[in-house]
């Protein structure tokens, strides 16, 4: 998961905005193996003004909740990711490079962090005034969030799914994320989309989806893009 983080703050005595533009690619990163590493791009879209950048490295407590406690990975040798540089100044147009470089010597099953990128508006632009008096500016500022996964040394990609009365119920029982690309069922010679699209489904989460018919279900399931072999319910 990978999303935009935007704060609105009011400010007194501004007559202006300020947008603070950069753009983060790739947003979801998977690294398996020892010593595995890549890295992310940072740009900075606006052609006039650098770009301060901020980068924090989280450890997501509960992947499966997007609103859940995450905990700042700031040690390298206990939380085994190393994020560098920390903060970076971008020139107007310029691209710098994030690394990222797994230093987890065993895991078990996967481990999920966030890579916040938050820009920093220059602070001096808080003392302008008008000539007409105190009016009201909105200062926006645009952050990413990265998706990184730490897949474990022998990744064993499982999923369970069956049927309990009307409820489709779809388990992910190995250890490592997995995504689902398609689930349908057959009504009437017809393939019907259930819509579960894009879902990742986390080790050990547990997701249910009402189903209107009891027809055969098919579930395709991927693992770091490879296809599985379909899953039928009936």
């Amino acid at each position: 998961m990978t999303y935009r983080i935007i704060y609105l703050i009011l400010l007194a005595c501004l007559s202006f905005n300020v947008h603070a533009d950069i753009g983060v690619s790739p947003i979801i990163v998977d690294l398996t193996g020892k010593e595995a590493d890549t890295e992310i791009a940072v740009k900075n879209g606006d052609t006039q003004n650098n770009a301060y950048v901020e980068i924090t490295p989280y450890r997501l407590l509960n992947p499966a909740n997007h609103a859940g406690p995450k905990k700042i990975a700031r040690h390298p040798e206990t939380d085994g990711l190393l994020v560098f540089p920390a903060k970076m100044v971008l020139l107007p147009s310029q691209t710098q490079f994030v690394r990222i470089v797994k230093t987890a010597k065993f895991l078990p099953s996967d481990q999920v962090y966030e890579v916040d990128f938050i820009p920093k508006v220059s602070t001096h632009m808080l003392t302008q005034k008008t000539s007409n008096g105190s009016t009201i500016g909105i200062r926006v500022i645009v952050g990413y969030g990265a998706r990184v996964i730490l897949r474990p040394d022998s990744p064993s990609p499982s999923i369970s799914a069956k049927r309990i009365n009307n409820e489709l119920v779809i388990k992910n029982t190995g250890n490592t994320a997995l995504r689902i690309t398609s689930c349908t069922q057959q009504i009437s010679n017809k393939k019907i989309e259930i819509p579960l699209p894009a879902y990742t489904l986390f080790t050990n989460q547990t997701i249910t989806k009402e189903l209107t018919r009891s027809s055969r279900v098919t579930l395709n399931v991927s693992y770091m893009e490879k296809i599985l072999e379909p899953f039928y319910i009936d």
